[in-house]
């Protein structure tokens, strides 16, 4: 995995892959319960933290792209992850982002990675087909919890000094971080 400090530079102005069946640019609309959602300078979020990495990613002038492509995670996991998390044909992964046109980002918390979570194996095995993935069609990748981003996690204070840039998907958000 790589850390953030590592990632390429280039430019990619497309969408790559496959796009999922109902790709639209509201797609994450009313999809997130909690937390913040909505598109900074064009590109969706559905979190502090994946706003966080969209703005950094803008700052150093990299092009990314929201949900850039999908694939049936069940073709690359190996026969012990299909037997062990019993995965089915029909699971898709589609990653959070795409970076340059090279780099896979996943943006998780941390807390997911505790083996108290009931949904950890899932996890693993999920991650073991992005690399799988990623390793049989030449894309790195990179997950990016808010400890490898703890330097670059925005405040609200920060979220409200860029808040023109920002369409938030819910009108309590738009309140709270609407500029001063």
């Amino acid at each position: 995995m790589l850390k953030l400090k590592s990632f390429v530079q280039g430019d990619v102005s497309y969408r790559t892959g496959r796009l999922h069946e109902n790709w639209n640019l509201n797609s994450f609309h009313n999809k997130t319960g909690r937390g913040i959602s909505g598109r900074y300078k064009g590109v969706l979020f559905r979190s502090s933290h994946e706003l966080s990495f969209v703005v950094r990613a803008f700052q150093l002038n990299h092009s990314v792209v929201a949900e850039p492509f999908r694939f049936r995670a069940y073709n690359y996991l190996s026969e012990f992850d299909r037997n062990l998390y019993e995965v089915k044909k029909t699971k898709i992964y589609i990653p959070d982002y795409l970076l340059n046109d090279k780099v896979i980002i996943e943006i998780k918390c941390s807390k997911v990675f505790s083996s108290d979570n009931p949904d950890f194996g899932l996890l693993i095995s999920k991650l073991n087909a992005l690399s799988n993935f990623c390793r049989e069609n030449d894309y790195e990748y990179a997950v990016l919890t808010e400890e490898e981003m703890c330097e670059h996690i925005l405040t609200d204070k920060q979220i409200k000094s860029i808040s023109t840039d920002i369409e938030f998907f819910k009108q309590r958000h738009t309140e709270k971080y609407k500029a001063a």
